[in-house]
């Protein structure tokens, strides 16, 4: 019965790229306050995660998952890394978002930052697999790592990333928030393919487990969590009547 509710979900509320699934995911989580330090701790994380898993796809060399494929392009064209390409274009959503009465955060900004950071760094860290059946274990690998990684990175609560700035400001319109953010992820995808971004098989594979991976992962979190605070409860003393 989970595994059928989750894929409900993912056709109900259907996403596809790593930008638009922390969108959903930041939907997913409660709001909750958490110090500066736990917050920007989350982030490194995060990025360092979805650093590890866009590198797992570059060196799967199967296609990238479909935000990528526009970074890509995007770095063809720029002659500039695919983390720079990141920044490139977070720096134009965010002003976008800015324009219409939503401004990025200092955590928004900074996951930014950091996600082109990790990317780039981690690049030269893995090799590429020999076999098909490696090169298929590193899509799987990268799909769960991009997954867990977002699901952390809207657990923080402390994103505000653009695409979320974005579906936010058209909610505020009067769209429907999931067709929006749809939407969005539609045009970046076929104008990253348009571009001649790296496409394959691997895009498909990203595309179709994002959606259900974010609901099992944000879900765990949100268990370990509510675990954790009626373990902290039960230590509590009782207080003599």
């Amino acid at each position: 019965m989970g595994m059928q509710r989750f894929l409900r979900t993912a056709l109900r509320r259907p996403t596809f790229t790593r930008q638009g699934a922390l969108s959903r995911a930041r939907r997913l989580q409660p709001e909750r306050a958490l110090t500066p330090l736990r917050k920007v701790t989350m982030l490194f994380v995060g990025s360092g995660l979805i650093g590890i898993g866009v590198t797992l796809f570059r060196r799967a060399d199967l296609g990238l998952p479909p935000f990528d494929v526009f970074l890509s392009a995007v770095s063809e064209i720029a002659n500039v890394s695919h983390g720079q390409a990141s920044w490139v274009i977070g720096a134009v959503l965010f002003a976008i978002a800015a324009a219409v009465g939503q401004r990025p955060s200092l955590y928004g900004v900074g996951y930014v930052v950091l996600n082109g950071v990790m990317i780039d760094a981690i690049d030269h860290l893995i090799g590429a697999p020999e076999s098909l059946g490696g090169r298929l274990a590193f899509v799987l690998a990268g799909t769960a790592t991009i997954a867990t990684a977002v699901s952390i990175v809207a657990h923080s609560t402390s994103t505000g990333g653009a695409f979320e700035l974005l579906t936010r400001a058209a909610e505020l319109r009067g769209i429907q928030p999931a067709r929006f953010r749809t939407g969005l992820e539609v045009v970046i995808f076929l104008s990253g393919v348009a571009l001649g971004g790296v496409f394959g098989v691997a895009t498909v594979v990203f595309a179709l487990g994002i959606g259900v991976l974010i609901n099992a992962t944000a879900q765990g979190l949100a268990d370990h969590r509510a675990g954790r605070q009626e373990r902290l409860a039960q230590r509590q003393p009782v207080k003599a009547a």
